[in-house]
């Protein structure tokens, strides 16, 4: 049920929804597996979509905020995870989000948004967001479909985020997924 809604957005807003089903259960775990988030670690969302990796980050903590900017998903996500906070809004407005919410400063930011395929109007104030939200300490950790990682946006998001940030990880590339992801990571230090 929930794969055919998430079809059926995609076909409304491609750009927006960037995929056309959830993500794999491998790459959730490849995701969230290794990321050292402990009980009491705050965690942000950005655009948890249906909550697949949701799911992941629930089972070590419950300092959660999601934010989700499709309607749609984001009563899904209020309804399998009553007990975590979402809002229903823009990723670019994350900082705001976050500290109206009054969350600890994160220690991880999980996304999975489509920002390898956003231009840099899209890309930039989500950058900025992150920016501020970053603290000493803390991880961010996207993918970018194996298919976009040379398009000129998934590039120059990676070089705005090696300005910004360290990256602290491999690039790990999932097969296990439709399609096929890789796994990027950066660090404030």
């Amino acid at each position: 049920m929930i794969s055919l809604i998430f079809l059926k957005d995609f076909i409304k807003d491609p750009k927006g929804i960037g995929a056309i089903s959830e993500s794999s259960s491998v790459l959730a775990k490849a995701m969230i597996g290794n990321l050292g988030i402990r009980p009491g670690d705050s965690v942000v969302e950005l655009g948890p979509g249906t909550g697949v990796f949701t799911e992941h980050i629930r089972e070590k903590t419950d300092v959660y905020l999601g934010i989700e900017r499709n309607p749609r998903f984001a009563r899904i996500l209020d309804s399998r995870f009553p007990d975590l906070n979402f809002v229903n809004g823009l990723a670019e407005d994350g900082y705001q989000h976050y500290r109206r919410i009054g969350l600890p400063p994160p220690r991880v930011i999980v996304c999975g948004l489509p920002l390898a395929i956003w231009s840099s109007q899209l890309q930039d104030p989500i950058l900025h967001s992150l920016d501020r939200l970053m603290t000493t300490g803390s991880t961010f950790r996207t993918f970018q479909y194996a298919h976009s990682f040379a398009f000129p946006q998934a590039v120059r998001f990676r070089q705005k985020m090696n300005a910004l940030f360290e990256p602290c990880q491999e690039v790990r590339l999932v097969m296990r997924n439709l399609p096929p992801a890789f796994i990027l990571t950066w660090c404030r230090r």
